[in-house]
């Protein structure tokens, strides 16, 4: 598949702005991503029609992410196997920890094992880059790849239909939210 290069571009976009805004460690985004919303300014983002839908997860809110590479890239690098994606900031606190970028398989692929078995791992060693350390970790039944590489990681996994990718500065902070999302996920 080629949808590597379009989710690496986003994936990158993402976490320049989450660094434009020092990782999360203010509490207001800073002018470079004033575009997106803090929870104080604008209610919770939920999933446009035709995207794949996020996991509510208490205490965290979502911004969509209206710069840089748009989800629709990722669907423009391989329309034969992907359907729909969406690129959202993730806020707790009104600080930006990490970006949430959600690809839905076509239906008629979403159930082949090779689709299941490669495309978490795929994308996350692509966003990851060369160097990157790369596991497998089962977080509330789900199997998660994670890809390391400097101070960013990335989170990725499969499941019915979506690729889920949480990419961020790494530290508790994101790996907190990881938990919560796949604890909600699976509620």
């Amino acid at each position: 598949m080629k949808y590597t290069a379009a989710s690496v571009m986003l994936a990158a976009a993402s976490i320049v702005a989450l660094a434009a805004c020092g990782g999360g460690a203010g509490p207001q985004p800073s002018p470079a991503v004033s575009h997106i919303a803090t929870p104080s300014s604008a209610p919770a983002h939920t999933a446009q029609p035709g995207e794949p839908a996020m996991t509510t997860v208490p205490g965290y809110d979502y911004a969509n992410i209206q710069s840089g590479p748009s989800a629709k890239e990722i669907i423009k690098s391989d329309p034969q196997h992907l359907q729909a994606a969406s690129a959202h900031m993730i806020l707790h606190g009104g600080n930006m920890i990490a970006a949430l970028v959600l690809i839905q398989v076509k239906p008629q692929y979403a159930n082949l094992p090779e689709i299941q078995q490669g495309m978490a791992p795929s994308f996350a060693k692509a966003l990851a880059g060369s160097g990157a350390k790369v596991s497998t970790e089962t977080i509330y039944t789900e199997k998660v790849t994670i890809a390391r590489n400097g101070s960013t990681v990335t989170y990725c996994w499969y499941h019915g239909g979506v690729v889920t990718e949480i990419t961020g500065n790494n530290g508790p902070g994101i790996h907190g939210f990881v938990e919560a999302y796949l604890k909600a996920a699976h509620a």
